[in-house]
C-alpha cells in the first residue's frame, strides 16, 4: 500500500503491473489502510490520510503505555477487488472499522464496526474517543460480494462508561471456527482512577454468528506488551 494505492507487482521482475486506487468518494482524502487477500479477491480499507503510524517513540506512538490516549486506526470504508483483472467488486461502509479487529478466512472478513460516532464527531482516523467502544457490532461479510452474512452485538468493556475507562487494544483471529473477538480492558474504580491491572475479554463466534463462548483472564503485567 501506496499512500492512496496498492500497487500490485510482478514479483519474477519487479515491474509495476497495476496500481489499484481507493473508491472515488475517498480517492481525494483518504489512504490505503488495511490489505490482505485470499484466492482472487483483494481486500483494502480507506482511513484518513496520515492516519497511519510511522514513529515509533513518543506518547503520539507509543502504545504500550497504558491508559494514556489509548488510540485506534479505524477505515471509514472497506472494499473489493478481483485479483486476476484488477477490478473492483464492491465496496462497504456503514460506520468506523477498527482495523486491528479485521480478519480474513475461507472467503469471509470480519471485524467490529461502531456505528454510533459520526464522521464529525472524529477529525482523524486515529480514534481516543471512550465512545468507540460502547456500541460495537460483530459483522461478517461474503469477501467475494461484500454481502452480510450476518451481524451481532459486539463485546462489551466492564469499567469503561464515556467519562472514565479505557481499552488498551482490540484485535480479531478468524479460523475455520469462526471469529474471536479480544478487548483489552484496564481496570478502574468508581471515580476513574487506574487500578494498575487489566483483563483480557475474549469472545467466540460461530461460523453462524452465534457466540459460542466469552472468557476474560487477567493481564500478566501493564507493560512491555503483556497487556497487549
Amino acid at each position: 500500500a501506496i499512500r492512496d494505492r496498492l500497487w500490485i507487482l510482478d514479483a519474477k521482475s519487479g515491474d509495476l503491473r497495476h496500481a489499484l486506487l481507493l473508491p472515488a468518494k475517498e480517492r481525494k482524502t483518504h489512504d490505503w489502510g488495511f490489505v490482505a487477500q485470499e484466492d482472487d479477491v483483494i481486500v483494502g480499507s480507506a482511513v484518513q490520510a496520515n492516519s497511519a503510524y510511522r514513529d515509533f517513540w513518543g506518547d503520539a506512538a507509543w502504545f504500550d503505555k497504558v491508559g494514556v490516549a489509548v488510540t485506534q486506526v479505524c477505515s471509514d470504508r472497506l472494499f473489493g477487488y478481483r485479483k486476476s483483472t484488477a477490478k473492483g467488486i464492491w465496496t462497504y461502509g456503514r460506520g468506523l472499522i477498527l482495523n486491528p479487529t479485521l480478519a480474513l478466512h475461507d472467503g469471509k472478513l470480519y471485524f467490529l464496526e461502531n456505528r454510533s460516532l459520526k464522521p464529525q464527531d472524529i477529525s482523524s482516523s486515529r480514534i481516543s474517543d471512550r465512545r468507540l467502544w460502547l456500541d460495537l457490532t460483530t459483522v461478517c461479510l461474503d469477501a467475494k460480494t461484500g454481502q452480510v452474512i450476518w451481524e451481532k452485538p459486539g463485546p462489551k468493556p466492564v469499567h469503561l462508561t464515556e467519562k472514565v475507562g479505557f481499552v488498551q487494544a482490540a484485535y480479531g483471529i478468524a479460523t475455520s471456527h469462526g471469529y474471536l473477538a479480544v478487548l483489552s480492558e484496564g481496570t478502574v474504580n468508581e471515580s476513574g482512577a487506574y487500578q494498575k491491572k487489566g483483563n483480557f475479554r475474549c469472545t467466540s463466534y460461530g461460523q453462524d454468528g452465534a457466540i459460542q463462548w466469552s472468557t476474560e483472564s487477567p493481564w500478566g503485567s501493564d507493560h512491555h506488551g503483556i497487556h497487549i
